[in-house]
């Protein structure tokens, strides 16, 4: 329907990695939302974008 849906995008991706005996931090952000704070200290896309590995990227 076009509506992006971040906490059922995160519910998917939490449930497909349950079980695996690891720890995640999973968080599901636009990709604009993502470009315009990846380089702003404070924000949640600055470390991610610093320290944080892809695992997964939707083409």
């Amino acid at each position: 329907s076009g509506v992006y849906d971040a906490h059922g995008e995160s519910v998917r991706i939490r449930q497909a990695l349950r079980g695996l005996g690891y720890a995640f931090d999973i968080i599901v952000m636009r990709d604009e939302r993502f470009e315009e704070s990846k380089d702003v200290i404070g924000r949640i896309a600055f470390p991610a974008h610093r320290y944080g590995r892809a695992v997964y990227e939707a083409a």
